[in-house]
């Protein structure tokens, strides 16, 4: 009979250990599975920052361009050497980026990084 006590007594023993073991190893793998996704979120966060300053500077070239070529194109208009044909192109290429372009710009930038409001002066 008292072999047969230490035996269950040995058993729960074995089972307890393992019992604890297991949620101690589960408890750590939770710990680091915390810690991976804080690292993941604290990094894409910085590249998604810098990913909205490099979408910010290349609008900024991109729409001080167009409107650059606007009031370039604006100037062209008043030469009278310039032709009718010439004149007409201008506007109508002025005429799409006003109405096309430089919104375009504003919604797609907007839409990838809130404080970009590109375009919408």
């Amino acid at each position: 009979m008292l072999r047969r006590f230490r035996l269950v007594l040995y058993s729960y023993i074995v089972f307890a250990t393992a019992v604890v073991v297991g949620v101690w190893v589960n408890y750590a793998q939770q710990q680091e599975i915390k810690n991976t996704q804080a690292a993941i979120v604290r990094s894409t966060t910085a590249l998604v920052r810098r990913d909205c300053a490099v979408v910010a500077s290349t609008a900024t070239v991109f729409v001080d361009f167009i409107r650059k070529e606007i009031e370039l194109r604006a100037v062209r208009g008043q030469d009278p050497k310039v032709s009718a044909a010439v004149r007409a192109f201008d506007q109508a290429e002025v005429e799409f980026w006003t109405k096309v372009t430089l919104p375009a710009l504003a919604r797609v930038y907007a839409s990838h990084c809130d404080e970009l409001k590109v375009g919408t002066k």
